[in-house]
């Protein structure tokens, strides 16, 4: 049996399905096959290690018949406080979580439970606290077929609080938060991303997966992952920033900010800073590759810092005049 001849029969053993459903699996197999294929491997020999066509179909069907979704009549169900408060906490597990501000007057959380899901809440001195985890720890035909399941939590324009959100193998998305006193954003194995958002101590962590920073304002920010990408785009701080990785890049556009420290290793470390070079004390390391920095740079009267650090690849960070700054 070839690649066409398994694709052809799986896609005819379920015709229970809509067309997307079945294009969705179909395109799930022909990944595996192009995975195994760009590994060594023939595509005879990842073909054998499948179940046959029939079987495999059987089990969809039977996930998809036994745990499907059963959102209510009124869409997702709505979790929120009986009070206002100054914070929220949300912990998940294998699902996205989405952050925005809404025309709301307490904070609120929607979500529409699978039968997989389990979901507890409770209020405690202020704090919302709202938990997720899933019966089921082993994969789902019914996630591939399912369609985006993420927990969306809203805050109200003017929410001034503290914000904690946690999950693990999904990505975290906030944007459109314009007063957090402090953000706390976590995603094991899952991109974080963070948009149009001022907070005044900001935390992202990941693992495995990328931070995307874009138009973010605060106090002091700091971004940590590992084996992969920070980005840093538009950013004002005005105290402190850090952005630590390893083995992979990090990225900046137009930040502004007095003291910034970028760390990572095999990798390089480019982009722009607003600023004057003068007014920063500079401690910069690489190995291997190509600085356009001085490794040190430090004079009694600079009142910024940059501290910069990678090995094995390039530093290349060029400074830009702050807007209105005198033209010299």
């Amino acid at each position: 049996m070839n690649r066409e001849t398994f694709l052809a029969a799986l896609c005819g053993c379920l015709s229970a399905l809509n067309e997307a459903e079945r294009a969705q699996v179909v395109s799930y197999y022909e990944e595996l096959i192009d995975d195994a294929v760009e590994n060594g491997g023939s595509e005879e020999e990842v073909l054998s290690s499948f179940d046959a066509p029939e079987a495999i179909a059987r089990q969809i069907l039977k996930e998809y018949g036994n745990t499907a979704p059963t959102p209510g009549p009124d869409g997702p169900n709505c979790y929120k406080p009986l009070a206002p408060g100054h914070a929220v906490h949300v912990e998940a597990h294998n699902i996205r979580v989405v952050v925005r501000a809404a025309a709301i007057s307490v904070p609120r959380i929607l979500f529409t439970p699978y039968r997989s899901d389990i979901v507890t809440t409770e209020e405690r001195d202020g704090v919302f606290y709202f938990y997720h985890r899933s019966k089921i720890f082993s994969w789902s035909w019914l996630d591939l077929l399912r369609g985006p399941h993420e927990i969306v939590v809203e805050l109200p324009h003017d929410f001034a609080g503290e914000l904690f959100i946690k999950t693990s193998n999904a990505a975290v998305r906030a944007e459109g938060l314009s007063k957090l006193a402090e953000g706390s954003f976590t995603s094991q194995n899952g991109k974080v991303l963070l948009e149009n958002i001022t907070c005044r101590k900001l935390f992202a962590r990941s693992g495995n997966a990328g931070i995307v920073l874009t138009n973010v304002t605060g106090d002091t920010v700091s971004a940590v992952t590992s084996n992969a990408r920070i980005t840093a785009t538009a950013c004002s701080i005005g105290q402190s920033c850090s952005l630590t990785t390893s083995n992979a890049a990090l990225r900046l556009e137009d930040i502004s900010c007095p003291c910034l420290s970028l760390k990572t290793s095999n990798a390089a470390v480019t982009g722009t800073v607003v600023g004057d070079v003068r007014d920063y004390a500079i401690r910069s390391h690489t190995s291997n590759a190509s600085n356009n920095l001085p490794p040190e740079f430090v004079f009694p009267e600079q009142t910024r810092s940059l501290t910069v650090k990678t090995s094995n690849a390039r530093i290349n960070l060029q400074f830009i005049p702050s807007p209105g700054a005198p033209t010299l």
